[in-house]
C-alpha cells in the first residue's frame, strides 16, 4: 500500500484460535466522478430488501431476498439443533461450536447485504445518480406482533438498519449522498390517486378506487419519490410497477 499508516492492532480470536492484525492506512481519495442532478429512491423490505428506481428510469428493480432468507433459515435450524443437543447433553446454554454457528449465520447474512448494496450503488453510478433517498424505518417494529415466524423474520432476519448503513457507506465511497425520508404508509397508499382504500394480496397492491394494481414495494418506492423527490404521475407506467427482479448479486 501507499499512504500514512495508522495504529496497528493485534487481536486474538477465541473461537477460531487465530491472531488477527488490523491497521488503517490513509490514502489519497480518487477524483470524484461527474454526477447529474438525478435522485434514486429506495424502499427497504424483507422479501425484497431493496426496491428502487430513479429519475428518468423506465423500470424499477427489486432485489430478491429469497436466497438470503433461505440461507438464514438453514443456519437457524443448525443453531436450534445444536442448542437443543447442548441442553440435553450437559444442560449448558452456550459452547464454542454454538458461538461459531451464530457467527457464520451473521457473517453470511451481512456478506449478502454488502454485495447487494454494492451492486445497487454500481447501477446508480452508471446512471449518474447524485443522491439516494431511502425510506426511514425508525420505530417500525414497535408494537408489531404478527406471529412467531413473521416476528422472527422481521426482528432477527430483517437487518434494515444495517442495510441503510451499508448503502450510505458504499454510496459515499463513490461520491453519492444518502438521505433518509419518512415512509409512513407509503406501501399502503395508491401512488396514482393517493387512496388508502386498497387490498394487499401477496406482493401486490390493488386500489379499490382507481382499480389499478402494482407491486407493493414499488408502490412504496414511487410514493417516496412523489413526496421527497421529483417523481410525477406521468412517470408511472405498467412496466415501472412490475419491477425487474435481481437475484444474481450473491
Amino acid at each position: 500500500w501507499t499512504g500514512k499508516q495508522g495504529l496497528l492492532q493485534v487481536q486474538y480470536d477465541q473461537q477460531t484460535q487465530k491472531w488477527h492484525a488490523y491497521m488503517p492506512v490513509t490514502v489519497q481519495a480518487p477524483p470524484k466522478p461527474i454526477r447529474h442532478a438525478i435522485s434514486a429512491y429506495v424502499d427497504i423490505g424483507v422479501r425484497y430488501p431493496i426496491t428502487a428506481g430513479h429519475d428518468g428510469c423506465t423500470k424499477a428493480i427489486a432485489y430478491n431476498g429469497a436466497p438470503m432468507l433461505s440461507d438464514w433459515w438453514y443456519w437457524n435450524r443448525k443453531i436450534a439443533k445444536a442448542s437443543s443437543d447442548l441442553k440435553k447433553c450437559n444442560g449448558r446454554d452456550s459452547s464454542k461450536r454454538l458461538s461459531k454457528l451464530y457467527r457464520v449465520r451473521s457473517r453470511r447474512h451481512k456478506d449478502a447485504i454488502n454485495k447487494m448494496c454494492y451492486d445497487y450503488v454500481q447501477r446508480c453510478v452508471k446512471s449518474g445518480v447524485s443522491e439516494i433517498v431511502v425510506g426511514d424505518l425508525t420505530g417500525i417494529l414497535e408494537n408489531n406482533d404478527k406471529g412467531a415466524k413473521t416476528n422472527t423474520m422481521t426482528h432477527n432476519f430483517w437487518a434494515h438498519a444495517y442495510t441503510v448503513e451499508r448503502l450510505r457507506c458504499t454510496a459515499e465511497n463513490f461520491g453519492i449522498s444518502t438521505r433518509l425520508a419518512d415512509e409512513y404508509k407509503t406501501s399502503s397508499v395508491c401512488p396514482w390517486c393517493g387512496s388508502g382504500h386498497v387490498i394487499k394480496r401477496g406482493r401486490l397492491l390493488k386500489c379499490l378506487q382507481c382499480r389499478r394494481e402494482a407491486h407493493r414495494d414499488v408502490c412504496g418506492m414511487l410514493n417516496i419519490g412523489f413526496v421527497h423527490g421529483n417523481f410525477r404521475e406521468g412517470d408511472i407506467n405498467r412496466v415501472m410497477t412490475h419491477p425487474e427482479v435481481v437475484s444474481d448479486f450473491w
